[in-house]
């Protein structure tokens, strides 16, 4: 079950990701992030 409490969510995708469950964590992303990495040339957008 899911739920929308930031502090939830956030712990949701960290555990998702800890379990290398990529699309699950990707899942609990809002649908317009844009990832944002040092040293990257541009956004990372396109990824999901």
């Amino acid at each position: 079950m899911l739920t929308t409490e930031p502090q939830d969510l956030v712990l949701q995708f960290y555990k998702a990701f800890d379990d290398r469950a990529i699309d699950w964590a990707v899942d609990l992303l809002a649908p317009d992030f844009v990832d944002h990495l040092a040293g990257s040339p541009a956004p990372l957008d396109t990824w999901i």
